[in-house]
């Protein structure tokens, strides 16, 4: 499967997610489908990143992060 956005993200059951705050802006008005993944490997394992509105603050946002199980 390619993954590519947040959308293949969420529906593929094979992924467990951990979020964190992180100083950026993302729009509010974005959906699941025009958020980009990232491949990341890290701290938390292997998988992908995806940067979402935090309604909170324009100044930070929400970085969740998809490892494989």
């Amino acid at each position: 499967m390619d993954i590519k956005t947040q959308a293949d993200l969420i529906e593929n059951p094979s992924f467990t997610t951990r979020t964190a705050r992180y100083r950026n802006y993302v729009s509010r008005k974005s959906t699941p489908a025009d958020r980009r993944a990232t491949p990341y490997k890290g701290r938390y394992g292997t998988g992908y990143t995806v940067l979402v509105p935090n309604w909170d603050s324009t100044q930070y946002c929400t970085i969740v992060y998809y490892i494989r199980k």
